[in-house]
């Protein structure tokens, strides 16, 4: 079975074709899609490992290139932006990462790419990706947890949207064996990770 990924579409500049990703869990593939606006003439522009994680796709200024990103696990699990040819379907590795990388975005011009990127298994930031070398650069260091699936930009690309995400976790106190009489402090608080036994 393959399923069509939710969010991973994306129209092309002049808004007569669409791309977006399929997967086949049972093959382990995900393939890169283009289709006509009105659903017609669907057909595979290349195909990448599958492993779990993906993001969106989006389509160059030009209409010449559309990158996109999947896990790798075969040499340790690390993020990867592909950038494949809609000429001929080639696809080479743009930038890679062992954090996990969200839904690329072209900046006007098509010199490169915002990304949100799940740094250091801590929080989303906001990431410059330089195109084609691949040159990485970090342009937030902030509390916020940008969203990895939904950044997005104006045409002129000077404003940008995305959701922040906050953890709120509640700490419970209830004495050895009597679950019905813990208690809840604090509550609506930041997320609770560690915690040491009262003596």
């Amino acid at each position: 079975f393959w399923y069509w990924l939710l969010g991973s579409d994306w129209f092309a500049p002049v808004g007569t074709h669409f791309v977006f990703l399929r997967v086949s869990p049972e093959s382990k593939k995900i393939e890169l899609l283009i289709g006509k606006a009105n659903g017609t003439d669907e057909g595979c522009l290349a195909t990448r490992p599958y492993g779990d994680v993906f993001s969106g796709t989006a389509w160059s200024p030009d209409g010449k290139t559309i990158v996109f990103t999947t896990s790798e696990t075969e040499k340790g699990f690390h993020s990867v932006l592909w950038a494949a040819s809609v000429a001929d379907g080639s696809v080479h590795e743009t930038y890679s990462t062992p954090d996990f990388i969200g839904r690329p975005h072209w900046l006007p011009g098509g010199a490169g790419l915002l990304v949100p990127v799940y740094y250091q298994d801590l929080r989303g930031q906001l990431w410059y990706i330089s195109f084609p070398k691949g040159d990485a650069i970090r342009l937030t260091n902030d509390l916020m947890n940008y969203d990895l699936c939904c950044l997005d930009l104006n045409q002129d690309g000077k404003t940008l949207v995305d959701t922040e995400l906050t953890a709120l976790s509640d700490l419970w106190l209830s004495p050895a064996g009597t679950a019905a009489k813990a208690q809840q402090t604090p509550a609506q608080s930041p997320a609770t990770r560690r915690f040491p036994w009262v003596p």
